[in-house]
């Protein structure tokens, strides 16, 4: 969702709204210990607080693939919990 909403913004052009909606992610991701997703919401925020467009461009999409991994990553975890709890 937070993800989407940085993308939102990006097609908006407001570096303003990437800045805040990464740094809303980057606090998600530590609460969660999503350190990949944490460190990728870190580079965006930093970009767009220094106004460097381009370099915003260039991060969100390895921010966009590294929140599809991560998210891919935990459902895999899950999936296989709930299967080990099914067959315990």
């Amino acid at each position: 969702e937070t993800f989407e909403e940085i993308s939102l913004h990006a097609e908006q052009g407001s570096i303003t709204g990437i800045s805040h909606t990464a740094d809303k992610l980057q606090h998600q991701a530590q609460k969660y210990a999503l350190r990949e997703v944490d460190k990728m919401a870190s580079c965006v925020a930093r970009a767009a607080e220094a106004q460097d467009q381009k370099a915003v461009s260039n991060l969100m999409g390895e921010l966009e693939a590294t929140v599809v991994q991560t998210g891919k990553a935990l459902r895999d975890v899950y999936k296989h919990s709930s299967t080990t709890l099914d067959d315990a």
